[in-house]
């Protein structure tokens, strides 16, 4: 599922990681999951990146609002 070409995403276990280098080494690269090499768990560490957090002390009127205002952009 991680390789999909619409959906591209890291894989959460190292065992997927072995498999896909290899495998599939330069799908490996360019999801950034190489075993040798600054890979995004290290962009995980140094908090380059970082899960998204759902929203807080929002209500659920806002929330719709927000919404509607994105979807009729």
């Amino acid at each position: 599922m991680a390789t999909k070409p619409d959906n591209k995403k890291s894989i959460p276990s190292k065992a997927g990681w072995e498999l896909l280098n290899k495998t599939l080494p330069d799908e490996a690269k360019l999801l950034r999951m190489e075993l040798n090499a600054p890979n995004v768990i290290d962009e995980f560490r140094s908090k380059k990146i970082a899960y998204r957090q759902l929203p807080s002390n929002q209500s659920i009127e806002v929330w719709n609002d927000l919404w509607s205002d994105f979807k009729s952009s």
